[in-house]
């Protein structure tokens, strides 16, 4: 079987790359190695395009809460990649 490599959102999903703290407080003390609950958005299910009330766009910086769902693979970043529904997306953050 051949490897996975990369992913498309699908239905009403989201498709996000998680930060982690020390990109999401611009800080380089280590806090954790765990990902924050920030994420960059990198695509969004084609169900939800049709939907112009969401207000996301791919590379929107978000604020997540709850769980997503990890791929089996890294960013180019080598960042965690995972899937989220919009229910899942608390804020649109925005930056300097």
């Amino acid at each position: 079987m051949k490897k996975a490599v990369n992913a498309k959102a699908v239905g009403h999903s989201i498709l996000v790359e998680m930060l982690t703290e020390q990109e999401a407080t611009g800080s380089c003390l280590i806090v954790s190695q765990e990902p924050s609950k920030q994420a960059i958005v990198r695509d969004i299910g084609p169900l939800l395009h049709a939907d112009k009330d969401t207000g996301l766009k791919v590379g929107n910086r978000v604020l997540l809460q709850g769980s997503y769902v990890p791929l089996p693979f890294k960013s180019n970043d080598n960042r965690t990649l995972g899937i989220v529904d919009l229910h899942n997306i608390k804020a649109i953050l925005l930056e300097e």
